[in-house]
């Protein structure tokens, strides 16, 4: 793995991180310490800057190698709000989320240079499109609501595929890094959860 900028590289990703985007650059930054709703509901946003929601990773650790308008890999930008320190993660597609499916999940392209980090014996999810893309699993449910691009609390046992798409479980047995592709292709589902690739097929 690629020596990564201290600043670049999270390993609390489990717990929740807030994300908030410029709507005049149409950038989204993330939070680079855990916040939850309610530390999300009362931060003191600057004109200009709207929250997105909370995510939660499945991965042990993640990083970006590269704020989405550097020229090559290096340190993310970052900015304090409310003294919270938060990092240019991603800027989404201009066209923002479409819904091709009707009743689906939710499609973005987002411009991110992002890595996942998996240990070893970890249990991934791949997600098979119908087109046969491979995504692997980034955000967890949140069926308490507040997930990205999520409108409301819905119960993971809402969950539901479109047709022809599959769900299976990839085994890891040493430590992993998946290295997104930028663009990366985001499919966000009604509980909160998202799938993002594509991987490659090994997985």
């Amino acid at each position: 793995m690629t020596k990564v900028p201290k600043g670049n590289y999270l390993v609390d990703c489990q717990q929740p991180h807030a994300e908030v985007m410029e709507v005049a650059t149409r950038t989204v930054w993330q939070s680079a310490a855990p916040l939850s709703p309610a530390d999300l509901h009362q931060l003191d946003l600057p004109d200009g800057i709207v929250p997105v929601g909370i995510g939660r990773g499945v991965m042990d650790a993640h990083y970006f190698r590269q704020s989405p308008d550097a020229k090559e890999p290096g340190p993310v930008r970052d900015r304090f709000i409310d003294g919270q320190r938060f990092i240019h993660c991603a800027n989404p597609s201009a066209e923002g989320p479409q819904q091709p499916i009707p009743e689906g999940p939710f499609r973005l392209m987002v411009d991110k240079h992002h890595s996942l980090i998996f240990e070893a014996g970890r249990d991934l999810l791949i997600l098979k499109t119908q087109t046969g893309a491979n995504l692997v699993q980034v955000i967890s449910p949140s069926p308490e609501g507040g997930g990205l691009l999520q409108t409301e609390p819905v119960s993971t046992e809402a969950f539901r595929l479109p047709a022809g798409w599959h769900l299976r479980t990839a085994h890891v047995t040493e430590r992993t890094v998946i290295d997104l592709p930028n663009p990366t292709e985001a499919w966000f589902f009604a509980d909160g959860s998202s799938f993002q690739g594509p991987v490659p097929l090994e997985f």
